[in-house]
């Protein structure tokens, strides 16, 4: 299961270090800030890239970690997907999200962070 991270910041380098405790293949990391996305790929050891014309197509899952303020931005960029979409933002509607894939679930981060603390205490 091949997995892309779109985001650098707190929510994708949580997801992305607990993916890759548990085995699952993060295949790219790509972000608008180059030396975010290559301080994390080199943290997970992944390619990682800024440029969305290099977005891997072929991947199972796409997780979506931006923050509200850059949803838009990103957006823009992201080609017709045929994996399935995990933002993690609950900003992203079910008509938007439609334009890029027919197959997304919403993850909202909260849950995840509380998840993250209560199991490492």
């Amino acid at each position: 299961m091949k997995v892309v991270i779109i985001g650098s910041g707190n929510v994708a380098t949580l997801l992305g270090r607990k993916m890759k405790e548990n085995g699952i293949d993060i295949v790219q990391i790509i972000s608008q800030n180059f030396s975010h996305a290559a301080e994390l790929g080199n943290a997970l050891k992944v390619p990682s890239t800024d440029n969305f014309g290099q977005l891997l197509t072929d991947a199972a899952f796409y997780i979506i970690a931006v923050t509200d303020t850059t949803i838009s931005m990103v957006a823009a960029q992201l080609p017709a997907l045929n994996g399935i979409l995990l933002p993690t933002s609950s900003t992203f509607t079910q008509d938007f999200l439609m334009h890029f894939s027919p197959h997304f679930v919403l993850v909202y981060p909260l849950t995840l962070l509380t998840h993250h603390f209560h199991s490492s205490h």
